[in-house]
């Protein structure tokens, strides 16, 4: 379901909404089922029983802004199961390695925002990439948490994957069967 957006400017002000639903129509086909449009969906009346997300800063991007009737924790209230999935991945970054220190301080920046909190399970690329976000939100909340991070983190993969044989194995397939079997 393509979704409002806006861009921001160095001050926090927001462009005019902008809307890619006719790039998603020619891209789809206009009577395409699966297309929906938001102004014709009541997500609380419907209930969905799973909702994925991709970004993961709500109001927090300083350059980019999904719609506020799409943050993570109002979607969190209309389903079941709110699960986020990045939009990108990113190389594999080790908490040991003095190298990717950097990487780690830049990862904060999508790492400690809503999407991940108010998620019920976070989808991410690698057991590697799980143990950042671990480290990085127990650092936050408290190591008191680790369990409840640790359950949530689940290394499964990115869709991003599917066009990677070698990777067949992390690709929206493969995660959709791991999540069938999670739950």
């Amino acid at each position: 379901m393509p979704l409002p957006y806006y861009y921001k400017d160095g001050l926090g002000g927001c462009s005019p909404a902008q809307w890619d639903y006719a790039f998603y129509e020619d891209e789809l086909g206009k009577d395409n089922p699966s297309l929906l449009d938001f102004r014709n969906i009541d997500l609380k009346e419907i209930s969905p029983d799973l909702i994925f997300i991709n970004d993961p800063c709500d109001e927090y991007n300083l350059s980019f802004m999904i719609d506020p009737a799409f943050f993570s924790k109002k979607l969190k209230s209309c389903t079941k199961q709110l699960i986020y999935i990045p939009w990108f991945v990113t190389s594999e970054i080790d908490l040991e390695d003095k190298e990717d220190g950097k990487a780690i301080v830049n990862a904060e920046n999508y790492v400690v925002m809503p999407a991940p909190v108010h998620s019920d399970y976070v989808i991410l690329q690698s057991e590697g990439i799980a143990k950042l976000y671990q480290s990085l939100l127990e650092k936050e909340s408290g190591a008191e948490h680790a369990n409840y991070w640790k359950e949530k983190l689940l290394p499964f993969g990115s869709p991003l994957f599917d066009k990677d044989k070698d990777k067949e194995n992390y690709a929206s397939k493969a995660i959709w069967e791991k999540l069938k079997a999670y739950q």
